[in-house]
């Protein structure tokens, strides 16, 4: 028995990955509808979605992150390294 493959594999680089993300995030439409017209899998649009969303979070900058710093240390009796401060 010989598999029939019903789709050729494609190749997708990041531009293609996060203007098909952005589509699906200003479009206020469902992730379904969205990759049905982009010819693109459910999975694979939200696995992208996902990626970016992280990628944006970690990419910073973060003012927040040493905001409440000491006043944390204080309370969990760490010390406090004098840059943050």
């Amino acid at each position: 028995m010989v598999k029939k493959q019903s789709a050729e594999r494609r190749v997708t680089d990041a531009a293609f990955r996060a203007e098909d993300v952005r589509i699906l995030t200003t479009s206020g439409r469902t992730i379904r509808e969205v990759a049905a017209d982009l010819g693109v899998g459910v999975s694979s649009l939200g696995k992208w979605k996902s990626q970016i969303k992280e990628a944006d979070l970690l990419a910073g900058p973060h003012y927040d992150v040493h905001k409440n710093w000491p006043d944390y240390a204080a309370k969990m009796n760490f010390s406090v390294p004098r840059e943050i401060c």
